[in-house]
């Protein structure tokens, strides 16, 4: 996914504080598109998520349905696993309705 698939509005900061050496802990700032882009990327790569409309389907969730205090990749990660198949996007014509790799434990 690139900057430009992106649906919603995010800031893009120049610099934005990233160590990949971290992943499972650093705090994602669901307003920063560097964040939520490489966050995104990360997910789709590690579920092996290829979709657009899927990948579409993960910022949704971040924008729409992430409660409050869940912020760090690994909470986010596991969140979304938990919750996919309850989620569905607003314009979302029934054809996103299983996660492709199940539901997490």
């Amino acid at each position: 996914m690139s900057k430009k698939d992106l649906k919603f509005v995010y800031q893009w900061p120049i610099q934005t504080i990233y160590d990949p050496t971290e992943l499972d802990h650093d705090i994602i700032v669901l307003s920063n598109g560097n964040d939520v882009l490489n966050f995104i990327n990360g997910f789709s790569k590690a579920h092996n998520l290829s979709s657009k409309k899927t990948l579409e389907k993960v910022e949704y969730i971040l924008n729409k349905h992430l409660y409050p205090g869940i912020n760090t990749r690994k909470e986010i990660e596991n969140w979304i696993c938990k919750n996919w198949n309850s989620i569905e996007p607003e314009n979302d014509k029934g054809d996103i309705n299983l996660f492709p790799y199940g539901q997490a434990e």
